[in-house]
């Protein structure tokens, strides 16, 4: 009782506001960060929830993700092998590396077969290459590039461009046949090799080995419905074909020939002039000698260009003039 009398005593007499160390702020601020520690430290003090794991979807549960898993275990488990060593998970030495390749190089040898190539002679073959673009060798000449058995050739086939063909041509009402030479590829060329195919010079005729057999006509019985066309009145279609004689030969070959006539090329003066020219020169062996002096300065030709030149650097110097005065 008096210890209690004066604690109450000593509490009515103290004073806070006369207590130099007493700061209301100060207080307030330590009961809040007391009262936030007790909070903190309360979820810690209980177990923390278990996290829910997310349910797998069903189009990814086939068995792939078991076997992508199995496979990287593997995986892990051979490279820490390797890293290791087999014999009781001591390391392998640079040695004993060496010694495991060779084995698996032997083991592949023995099962795929012998390499084929040397790499090492590859290699010396790469190295010995120039560095760079090589240089481009000069082009050869044209005559180079043909071989032997082409010039052959062409020189052998140059006579054969030119091949002798007959037409005939009409002027003044008369036909005449004429032969000349035209270039083996020319449309005139091809026309009469069609139906004279013996003018090429290639040509081969066909032999089997065989004689062809001549054999008799047969002639027409007289017990026959009328075997040679005696009774009027029954159609040629029906008549019984008789072999030609000597006369319907004849007559064959003078209707080819008016038929050949009609196909006859009409000709102007100055084509027939220049036919009967070509002709001459190569009836009297002249065309050698035209030529050359065709080639020469002498010739007509050569002259009349040389003064249509002229005339032509006359007219351009007074047209000059004309255009300075």
């Amino acid at each position: 009782m008096p210890a209690s009398k004066e604690e109450a005593t000593s509490d009515e007499e103290y004073d806070e506001n006369a207590d130099e160390d007493f700061n209301p702020d100060q207080a307030a601020a330590e009961d809040e960060s007391s009262s936030s520690e007790d909070e903190t430290a309360a979820p810690k003090a209980g177990k923390k929830p278990a996290k829910r794991k997310a349910a797998p979807e069903d189009e990814l549960d086939s068995g792939d993700e078991a076997t992508i898993k199995e496979r990287k275990r593997k995986k892990r488990k051979n490279r820490d092998a390797n890293d290791s060593g087999d014999d009781g998970g001591l390391i392998k030495t640079r040695a004993q590396r060496l010694v495991e390749q060779a084995e698996q190089s032997e083991r592949r040898r023995t099962r795929i077969g012998d390499v084929t190539i040397d790499v090492e002679e590859i290699w010396n073959e790469l190295n010995s290459f120039p560095i760079g673009r090589p240089a481009t060798p000069p082009p050869k000449p044209v005559d180079e590039d043909k071989s032997e058995y082409e010039k052959g050739k062409e020189n052998k086939a140059s006579p054969q461009q030119m091949i002798k063909i007959k037409r005939n041509i009409e002027y003044a009402g008369e036909v005449t046949e004429i032969e000349e030479e035209v270039p083996r590829n020319s449309k005139e060329a091809q026309i009469y090799l069609k139906d004279h195919p013996e003018a090429d010079p290639n040509y081969k005729p066909e032999d089997n080995g065989q004689e062809k057999l001549l054999r008799p006509l047969r002639r027409p019985s007289m017990f026959e419905p009328n075997p040679a066309g005696l009774v009027k009145g029954v159609p040629p279609d029906k008549l019984r074909p008789r072999a030609p004689s000597r006369l319907d030969v004849l007559m064959a070959e003078k209707r080819a020939e008016e038929e050949r006539k009609k196909k006859a090329d009409k000709m102007t003066t100055v084509q027939k002039s220049a036919l009967d020219w070509k002709g001459f020169v190569e009836k009297e062996g002249l065309k050698d000698e035209l030529d050359t002096y065709g080639k020469s300065k002498d010739g007509y030709l050569q002259r009349e260009e040389f003064l249509g030149r002229a005339q032509l650097l006359r007219e351009a110097a007074g047209k000059a003039a004309r255009l300075k005065g």
